[in-house]
């Protein structure tokens, strides 16, 4: 129990950092445990795997004649790609972006609510993978899909109950 909860205060601490420097970036480590409330040595660790997973990146020095100069820290833009889609009544629409979301594609295509689900669900597969093969083709490593649609989800079956206006019920996630 003790080592699974340490686990979640790790992700949050990290979640709180990454937040912090999509928000304020750049800053400093110092800066950093200043406005999260975090230790130095906690943000420091935490930092530290940031990097070593290419999520953030050390920046030029902060220019300060007194004391050692800081180390500004910020998101790679490089650090993957995420895509976003959402599924609407008479459309589906594909977003690809970088870490620091800045779009790198994006498109929309019309659909009609007398096509049957499977065939829509087939064409946002192939716009999935046109923005994974983009982001292939950057060298971003995707991170993550978040999907929105006008239904009702539950989240541990991972299936869509039901979504009236697209007159889908009962869809698997795979």
């Amino acid at each position: 129990m003790l080592t699974g909860d340490q686990e979640k205060v790790r992700k949050i601490n990290k979640s709180i950092v990454m937040n912090t420097l999509r928000l304020h970036a750049p800053l400093s480590r110092a800066r950093i445990a200043n406005l999260t409330g975090l230790n130095r040595g906690t943000v420091s660790n935490i930092v530290n795997v940031l990097i070593d997973e290419g999520l953030v990146s050390e920046n030029e020095q902060e220019g300060s004649k007194i004391g050692r100069p800081a180390i500004s820290l910020g998101l790679r833009p490089d650090g993957g790609a995420v895509i976003g889609m959402e599924i609407g009544v008479d459309f589906v629409s594909i977003l690809l972006t970088n870490f620091v979301a800045e779009t790198l594609w994006e498109t929309r295509i019309e659909t009609t609510p007398s096509q049957p689900q499977s065939n829509i669900i087939g064409q946002a597969e192939q716009l999935v993978e046109q923005a994974l093969s983009i982001a292939k083709e950057q060298r971003l490593r995707p991170l993550g899909l978040g999907i929105g649609l006008p239904g009702l989800v539950n989240l541990r079956q991972g299936e869509l109950i039901v979504a009236p206006n697209l007159r889908w019920r009962n869809v698997p996630s795979d």
